[in-house]
């Protein structure tokens, strides 16, 4: 590893770092308040939108409630695991290139992705789930 990507390499540590803060102050809030994040399709249409709930989700999770995390959300373990995917390729790209892109020569794992979020949108809301 060079000098440069060395220090790009710390720079993602310390933005993990700083995102974990971040992440641990608003549970913090939200445990204190007791308020989630509203849904704004939700309130706009009455209809769920393939994100609903993913706060109380993570929420749950971090509480390592794993069965209750996946009732809030049953698409979450798939979107959790596709941002995490999108992250290690922006951090590595950064590291190598210095530029926090994230163009996958093989979009096929993006297209899986929108289509398993559309399907699951449409049968939460059809099916009732």
């Amino acid at each position: 590893m060079t000098p440069i990507e060395k220090k790009r390499f710390l720079r993602v540590i310390w933005g993990i770092v700083l995102l974990a803060a971040f992440g641990a102050a608003a549970l913090a809030i939200i445990k204190k308040t007791g308020g989630f994040i509203p849904c704004p399709i939700y309130k706009l249409t009455g209809y769920r939108c393939p994100g609903c709930g993913n706060t109380r989700a993570f929420t749950a999770l971090v509480h390592l409630r794993f069965w209750e995390s996946l009732s809030f959300n049953y698409a979450y373990p798939a979107e959790f695991i596709y941002m995490l995917v999108v992250f290690i390729c922006m951090a590595k790209n950064y590291v190598k290139k210095g530029n926090a892109s994230y163009y996958p020569k093989h979009p096929a794992f993006d297209y899986v992705f929108l289509a398993v979020l559309i399907g699951w949108g449409i049968a939460r809301n059809v099916l009732g789930v």
